[in-house]
C-alpha cells in the first residue's frame, strides 16, 4: 500500500518539481499496455506510431507486456478515495462519495489519511467543510498565512476558502456505523425536542 504505478498527471507533476531529478528512461505506469517517460514534447507530436505526448511533460508509447523495463512508482493516497472526477460543488462531490457508500472526509479523518498516505501531492480536494478545499502537504507553518483564506492545520493539512468557481476532485472516506450515528444524532435530537414541545 506504500506506492503504486504512477499516473500521467503524477509524472507531469514530478517534471514540474525537479526536472533534473525526474527519471528519463521508459517505464511501466498505470496503463498496462503502454510505457511512459518524462520528457518535454509537443501535444500532437508523433515521433513514431504509438507515440503520444501528454501535456508537453511526458510521452507514452505502446509496448509488449513482456518487455523488461523499470516501474515508475509514485506515492498513493491511503485511507480515502481521491475521486477521478472533478466537481464544481460540495454537493456534487458528496454525491460521488455516496455512490460507494462513502462520505466527504472530515478534518479528523483527513489527519488519518495523511498518516497512512505516501502521496502528499499538493492537490486540492473537497472535504467535509463545503466552504473550503483541503490538501495534504509534507509540512506547513500554522503561523504563516500565505494568502487570504489560507490556513495550515497541524503542520500537515492546508485549507483555502472557496472564492470562485472551482473544479476539484474529492476525498471520500468509508462510511461506518459510528459516522452514521454522528451524522444522524443532531436530526434525532431535533425530532425528540420537537416531539416533546408538541406534547406540552
Amino acid at each position: 500500500m506504500g506506492r503504486v504505478l504512477c499516473s500521467l498527471p503524477q509524472l507531469q507533476f514530478a517534471k514540474t518539481l525537479n526536472e533534473s531529478m525526474a527519471p528519463k528512461q521508459w517505464g511501466w505506469y498505470e496503463d498496462p499496455n503502454r510505457a511512459a517517460r518524462i520528457e518535454t514534447c509537443q501535444p500532437g507530436q508523433r515521433n513514431w506510431t504509438g507515440y503520444v505526448c501528454y501535456n508537453g511533460a511526458a510521452a507514452t508509447t505502446q509496448i509488449f507486456s513482456t518487455a523488461s523495463i523499470p516501474a515508475l512508482c509514485c506515492g498513493s493516497v491511503n485511507g480515502a478515495r481521491y475521486t477521478s472526477l472533478a466537481h464544481s460543488s460540495s454537493r456534487s462531490a458528496d454525491a460521488d462519495c455516496k455512490q460507494d457508500n462513502q462520505h466527504l472526509c472530515t478534518m479528523v479523518e483527513m489527519m488519518t489519511v495523511w498518516d497512512q498516505s505516501t502521496y502528499k501531492g499538493y492537490d486540492w480536494g473537497w472535504f467535509g467543510d463545503g466552504t473550503k478545499l483541503i490538501k495534504m502537504v509534507h509540512r506547513c507553518d500554522p503561523g504563516i498565512v500565505q494568502f487570504p483564506g489560507y490556513r495550515c492545520w497541524y503542520g500537515r493539512l492546508v485549507t483555502q476558502d472557496i472564492a470562485s468557481q472551482v473544479q476539484q476532485r474529492a476525498f471520500c472516506c468509508q462510511t461506518s456505523s459510528a459516522y452514521l450515528v454522528r451524522a444522524t444524532l443532531p436530526v434525532a435530537l431535533f425530532c425528540l425536542i420537537f416531539s416533546i414541545f408538541m406534547h406540552l
